[in-house]
């Protein structure tokens, strides 16, 4: 009870204690050494002294009192001590406390000569190699006799405790004969097997391996998978932060760095170049070309600007109107030499080059004139001077569409450049060039004047430095220095574990640059005209949350996940380009998620033809399974015992989908006051009194056997193991019991290496054939691990078949007889019922391979006792000629369809 439970008394606090008082231990070791050698010798002449005494303490001891002695040094007897975990010297025992504490809560209570034979932890050895035995039936006499403890018969918080003999040798003599077992005060049997695992159960726990398990998993958690050049590394629990723990996953990664250096310094240099005072010029010749009006009249239907007036603005960013010339000129907007429509555009020259930051127009004053006025235009400039006489000048363009204007353009013999529109982005890319002559990009969206006659509107191409800073400085260097962090973090959180793992230097990364985006967003929208170009900070800017949610929720469906996030974002781009310019692929989406991507397709790609290569290596064996079953189906007999075993597990009720998990104990002291005092009440009058150890109620826990906690499920790997120790020498048990009425078969062992498999009816009166039979091995640490990491999301209580069996039948009528008898067995329950023997059932997902699989729980009173009633196992029913198509090729096909399939 101990192993399984005392894992959950330990806590944060008392374990920083423990490594407080270690490193105080070795700060003072000098004076230690000194101090224990004197102990040492008063100790070697105290025991000189008690062992001339036998203690006749008439009095009982009480649990506490016992704690309190044990303490001391001062509850010695014959050189008897008493421990389930690390030595009294070791620190901290399992459950948090010391390992004197835990000596004397160990001690179950005093046994008489007169009672049946009892479980004693009695050691005559050195300390530290001290063993549980079974102490015999006769009492010993005089000043030898050692203390023995027993099961408890009272769940008093004051057990008592006495001294008293226990005859026999209580010592293991080295030879390894197989333990007899035994039975315990309280009558329960306990098998020489089940003895001798909880012998080296808490060898393992004096030798510190307590945690073993535990601190392996944690370990591997930190640097998930050292290397793997698998696919399916993206398909694990860990998928990011494993798959760039590959050094070529590494360069690749710091290859996409470095492009986006590039894009952070292209993003300064936008910075520096849309801040300037003036955005475009110096130009002679500036006008505006009306190609859509509010009516919906376009091209060579457009006959005039539809404005009264057009300028520029300069650095003062006022128009002719209100600039102010005087001592400082250089402020002052320009006057043009000339200004007035053309067709459909109006011209505005100057008589020497003249820098914009803008410009202004002002709408008809004509009533009833609204109908023309621009609803989407285009300023054009230009140092060459106009041939005015050209007949292009008086009439519209030919222009099939407004939404196919371009950047540049012929008008009146001349070439004219895109200086503006009414609405604009910035351009960010692999042109430097691009970035410093003209970084604006221009959209082609309508806009609404006001019906108001006559009404002055300004356009200032200059942004403040927020719009830019937030949107196209900040997010490229985070991605970058992400990307570059990365592929640092999985080349060095081998060696320097305080590393944070990859997936969260991700998601924080993407979600800052989320942040960023919203705030330019949120500027944008501030601002009537800008806030259309906010819109792009919105749809870059939304997918990085998603993507920051993947990052810190990483996990098996962390490739489907990034896929939908890329066809979000790739969504949401298209949809604004065909907005802005009127077609999806106007501008390339963001370098991020075509990486992402590339990535996605990547390793779908491959993880496509790693399936199919584990179809491929299933193929053979799937190929004689399915003629073996075909043939089952086709025969009258075989087709009746496959209808008969579907109605039998029809009657049972359960199916594959019931929800199976391994849990704790329910705890009394857990429970409402009402339901506490009622449950503390039935448990003490009942017999599961005896299966409470007083440690527990010291401390205020009490554990109900046979009642599984739903909101608790295990999650030491530890504690699986020791339960499913337990366990499976239970379910052997029961085994060969079905087996015996059913005409059960076991696996025999191997003769030589080579041999084929060879199967035997149980027979219980031959003792030869138990010595033969090979039994189902505990599945190894390391699968458990992969699993877990692999598919279960690091949930040990996932886990149901680290105890798994296998019984084998020559026909289906004798399959059915068994499935029938571990059913209606009140030793175990049965929880989960998978028939792969339906005709239902898809075996292509096992490679042909047919059996009845089932998930129980032994809960006879030895579970009870030692903590496994509520750990599930598995036990497999399989017909011989299903058995007989297993080999050991073929299981090693199966290992390798299975790493391919990264399960």
């Amino acid at each position: 009870l101990v192993l399984v439970d005392i894992g959950r008394v330990q806590t944060e606090e008392m374990r920083q204690e423990y490594r407080t008082w270690r490193m105080c231990k070795r700060a003072m070791m000098p004076v230690s050494r000194l101090v224990k050698w004197m102990m040492k010798m008063l100790g070697a002449s105290k025991r000189q002294v008690v062992a001339q005494v036998v203690p006749t303490s008439s009095q009982p001891i009480t649990v506490k009192a016992a704690v309190a002695q044990t303490r001391s040094k001062s509850l010695q007897a014959s050189n008897a001590s008493f421990t389930s975990g690390p030595s009294p010297d070791d620190g901290l025992a399992d459950d948090g406390v010391t390992g004197r504490d835990l000596a004397a809560g160990c001690q179950f209570a005093v046994v008489g000569a007169e009672q049946t034979p009892k479980m004693a932890w009695v050691s005559n050895e050195e300390p530290g190699t001290r063993r549980p035995v079974l102490a015999s039936t006769e009492p010993a006499t005089g000043e030898d006799a050692p203390m023995v403890l027993k099961d408890f018969s009272q769940c008093s918080q004051n057990a008592e405790i006495s001294p008293v003999g226990v005859p026999g040798d209580s010592l293991d003599d080295g030879s390894h004969e197989p333990d007899p077992g035994g039975a315990t005060s309280t009558g329960l049997q306990l098998p020489g097997e089940m003895v001798e695992l909880l012998r080296w159960y808490v060898r393992m726990s004096g030798l510190g391996f307590h945690d073993f398990l535990d601190s392996r998993f944690r370990s591997i958690l930190v640097t998930c998978f050292e290397a793997s050049n698998n696919i399916s590394i993206f398909f694990t629990t860990h998928a990011f932060s494993a798959s760039v723990q590959n050094w070529r996953i590494q360069v690749l990664l710091l290859f996409f760095a470095s492009f986006g250096a590039w894009f952070s310094w292209a993003g300064v240099q936008l910075l520096s170049r849309a801040t300037q005072p003036l955005a475009f010029g110096p130009y002679k010749h500036y006008r505006l070309e009306t190609v859509l009006t509010r009516h919906g009249s376009e091209g060579m239907e457009v006959m005039s600007p539809g404005v009264s007036d057009f300028g520029i603005l300069g650095i003062s960013r006022c128009s002719t109107q209100g600039s102010l010339s005087g001592s400082d000129s250089r402020n002052a907007t320009a006057y043009p030499v000339f200004s007035g429509p053309f067709g459909n555009s109006f011209l505005v020259s100057y008589a020497q080059g003249t820098s914009m930051t803008g410009w202004h127009l002002t709408s008809s004053v004509l009533e009833g004139s609204h109908g023309q006025d621009p609803a989407y235009f285009s300023v054009w400039a230009s140092n060459s001077d106009p041939v005015m006489d050209d007949p292009s000048c008086a009439f519209a363009s030919e222009r099939s569409e407004w939404r196919n204007v371009g950047d540049e353009t012929v008008w009146c013999g001349v070439t004219w450049d895109k200086v503006g529109a009414p609405f604009w982005t910035f351009y960010v890319g692999l042109s430097s060039e691009r970035i410093s002559k003209n970084p604006w990009d221009f959209l082609r969206v309508p806009i609404e004047l006001p019906l108001r006659r006559g009404l002055l509107q300004t356009w200032v191409l200059i942004p403040t430095w927020n719009q830019i800073f937030w949107t196209w400085v900040v997010p490229n260097p985070l991605i970058t220095v992400f990307v570059a962090a990365t592929a640092i973090s999985g080349a060095l959180r081998k060696s320097l574990h305080w590393i944070p793992k990859a997936a969260v230097l991700g998601g924080l990364c993407t979600l800052v640059t989320f942040l960023c985006h919203m705030v330019t967003f949120i500027i944008s929208v501030g601002d009537g005209r800008a806030g259309i170009a906010g819109l792009e900070s919105f749809v870059r800017g939304t997918p990085m949350l998603v993507l920051s949610l993947i990052f810190f929720f990483e996990g098996p469906q962390t490739v489907k996940f990034l896929s939908s996030c890329c066809a979000l974002a790739f969504t949401m781009w298209f949809a604004m380009c065909s907005y802005f310019w009127h077609h999806p692929f106007a501008r390339s989406p963001a370098g991020l998620f075509v990486v992402l991507l590339v990535l996605v397709v990547i390793v779908v790609g491959f993880q496509r033809w790693n399936i199919s290569r584990a179809v491929k290596l299933l193929v053979p064996d799937q190929i004689r399974y399915d003629a073996l079953w075909k043939t089952l189906s086709e025969n009258e007999d075989g087709k009746a015992g496959i209808e008969h075993l579907e109605k039998v597990v029809r009657m049972i009720g359960l199916d594959e989908n019931n929800y199976c998990r391994q849990h704790n104990r329910m705890r009394a002291d857990k429970l409402p006051d009402p339901l506490r005092a009622k449950y503390q009440g039935q448990f003490q009058s009942s017999s599961n009194c005896q299966l409470m150890h007083p440690v527990f109620l010291d401390l205020g826990r009490w554990y109900m056997p046979g009642r599984a906690d739903a909101k608790s499920v295990v999650t030491s790997i530890n504690q699986l193991y020791y339960q499913a120790a337990v366990a499976n020498l239970l379910v052997v048990e029961r085994l060969k019991e079905w087996a015996a009425r059913t005409s059960g078969m076991f696996k025999l062992k191997s003769k030589f290496p080579g041999e084929q498999r060879r199967y035997a009816k149980w027979d219980k009166d031959d003792p030869n054939l138990a010595q033969e039979v090979e039994y189902a091995m505990m599945k190894k640490h390391g699968r458990v691990i992969e699993k877990l990491v692999r598919s279960y999301f690091l949930e040990p209580s996932r886990l149901l078949d680290i105890s798994r069996n296998c019984l084998i039948f020559e026909s289906m009528s004798d399959l059915t007889q068994c499935l029938g008898n571990i059913v209606t067995d009140e030793n175990v329950r049965v929880e989960r019922l998978k028939n792969r023997l339906s005709p239902q059932y898809k075996a292509h997902e096992t490679g042909g391979y047919r059996d009845v699989c089932m998930n129980l729980r032994v809960v006879n009173p030895i579970s009870m006792a030692l903590g496994a009633e509520l750990h599930m196992c598995e036990v497999q029913l399989m017909l011989l000629d299903f058995a007989k198509l297993k080999t050991d090729e073929g299981h090693r096909r199966y290992r390798q369809a299975r790493h391919s399939r990264g399960t």
